[in-house]
């Protein structure tokens, strides 16, 4: 008979109480720890060293990583603890929801966490702490909508100010005006930039040269030079007013297998045979010679005979292309991608078309253009830099101001940076908390406490007195009644200080604030609403029967 299971929860394994909140609250605080130094434009990067597959990973470097960016070393890093896992998730939620801010949840969560805790050991109970911890950010929401200012997109200069303000953190920052000059660029010239994708952007990373030799292609497909067969020397390199067709279709001569049998009785019968997988071959290449096309891309093999035959009817051919850049060149160019090359007989309208094709340099490697697709949805951004390490945070940092662009193109609302937003929402909640008689009071004091932490860190890292910077701060919103012009500051990390963030251009999408402070909360308040845990233990019963 099966073994029946007995799933059991000893006593001498529970934890509840002040103990597990605490122990949350330390899990959660360190990975704070791990992603605090990398916060703001004078934040230092990490050197992440994973795992290598193989020993030329090894030597050639291809494990390690250095970044500040926050999301890729929380995603980088495994946790033990069920709570510091959930963080994590969290923060890879901000990455992809907004593009940015993943930082600013890990280290808000930890802090909000450390001030319930002080709440609970003076013996508040947890659920009031969490009704009060939202009741403070509905407040914060609130008070965001008054901050906030609308924009207008089709002004450069602004859309300047907030890309440039996200890259001001990444390790691009010398170069941030010449990226955002190029993605606003890249976006603005589509046909509808506020639904634009991440996959509108085909980004080709080219080591070699400076960042500042990046450039864009406008309305049209860059992709690398794939494996190739003889006979591809003797192909067009440059095609004027090109029809394209898209394959997922091999074009190769038949092989059998090494464990087929083919039983001939004459050599005759072998040639025969081996016509009929000629004329399969050839009467497809017809069919594409016939459809009058000037370029034959596949996602499977071109084989030799096929590579010949295109050649000598001038025709480029390019196979084992990666299926997902075969799909951004089928949106780019109209074509559709066949399976067969029977449908061309019935339909032509499955064929795309650009103005140019050429093959091109760039810095060791050779590259495919398609060039002036008209209608195409899509552009090509080279990214250009000196080392692999750099390329890949200029990669990241892309990522980021791009989804940060489209967002803004959206919901075209800004907020102040450089904790501006933070410290306006403290002294707000500090007035707020005078109007409660009970313990409210002490729970929008804490908020604000950890409101305070995220600027605080910002200065720590610029080597920057945060303390002093905070009582300026202070001061500064006490008297912002009677002179409005000084009463949203942030701190200037470069300059030392604190400068009026709005008229020094730095801005934030109002987008990524409310979704940071949303995030942070909601999982501050679902540890605090965790009681205990108890460790499942799995016992295997055997039967004294045994079946028959």
């Amino acid at each position: 008979m099966l073994s029946s299971v007995l799933l059991r929860s000893p006593h001498h394994g529970l934890q509840e109480g002040l103990p597990v909140l605490d122990a949350s609250t330390a899990a959660v605080c360190s990975v704070a720890d791990c992603v605090r130094a990398t916060f703001g434009p004078r934040g230092r990067d990490k050197v992440i060293k994973h795992p290598s597959q193989t020993d030329s990973e090894e030597e050639s470097g291809q494990n390690i990583t250095i970044t500040n960016d926050g999301a890729t070393v929380v995603s980088a890093l495994s946790f033990a603890h069920p709570v510091a896992r959930m963080i994590a998730d969290i923060s890879k939620a901000q990455d992809e929801e907004v593009g940015d801010g993943t930082t600013t949840v890990v280290l808000l969560t930890a802090a909000l966490l450390s001030q319930a805790n002080s709440l609970l050991h003076d013996r508040v109970h947890p659920l009031v702490v969490l009704a009060g911890m939202r009741a403070a950010l509905k407040w914060c929401l609130a008070e965001i909508d008054r901050m906030q200012r609308t924009i207008d997109v089709s002004d450069v200069a602004l859309l300047r100010n907030v890309v440039s303000t996200v890259l001001q953190s990444k390790t691009v920052r010398p170069y941030r005006m010449y990226i955002a000059d190029l993605l606003i660029q890249a976006v603005t010239s589509l046909s509808d930039p506020t639904s634009v994708q991440l996959e509108d952007l085909n980004l080709v990373i080219v080591p070699g040269a400076s960042v500042m030799d990046s450039y864009l292609l406008e309305s049209g497909i860059l992709f690398a030079k794939t494996f190739s067969y003889a006979g591809y020397a003797l192909q067009p390199q440059r095609i004027q007013e090109p029809t394209i067709l898209l394959l997922d279709l091999e074009l190769e001569l038949k092989h059998l297998g090494e464990s087929a049998n083919l039983k001939v009785s004459s050599s005759q019968m072998y040639a025969e045979f081996v016509d009929v997988e000629y004329e399969s071959l050839y009467d497809k290449l017809d069919l594409i010679q016939q459809s009058q096309v000037n370029i034959v891309l596949s996602s499977q093999i071109i084989g030799d005979a096929a590579t010949q035959f295109f050649a000598k009817k001038r025709i480029f051919a390019a196979g084992r292309i990666p299926g997902p850049m075969l799909a951004k060149i089928s949106r780019a160019t109209g074509a559709t991608i066949i399976a067969s090359v029977t449908s061309l007989k019935r339909n032509s309208s499955c064929l795309g078309r650009c103005s140019l094709y050429e093959e091109t340099v760039i810095g060791n490697e050779r590259f495919h253009s398609l060039r002036g697709c008209v209608d195409s949805p899509i552009n090509s951004l080279v990214l250009r830099g000196g080392t692999t390490f750099l390329l890949q945070e200029v990669h990241r940092s892309i990522h980021d101001a791009l989804c940060i662009l489209t967002r803004i193109l959206k919901h075209k609302t800004v907020l102040p940076g450089g904790g501006a937003v933070e410290f306006k929402l403290a002294h707000g909640l500090r007035k707020e908390a005078r109007d409660f008689t009970d313990v409210n009071q002490l729970i929008f004091e804490s908020y604000a406490k950890a409101l305070e932490t995220l600027p605080c860190t910002l200065a720590d890292n610029a080597g920057l007195d945060s303390g002093q910077l905070l009582s300026q701060a202070r001061y500064h919103h006490r008297r912002a009644p009677a002179e409005p012009e000084v009463e949203l500051v942030g701190i200037d990390v470069f300059r030392g200080g604190l400068v009026d963030s709005w008229k020094d251009g730095v801005w934030v999408p109002s987008l990524v604030t409310r979704h940071a402070l949303r995030c942070s909360t909601e999982a501050a308040c679902f540890v605090l609403s965790v009681d205990g845990t108890a460790p499942v233990i799995v016992e295997l019963n055997k039967s004294a029967g045994t079946g028959p």
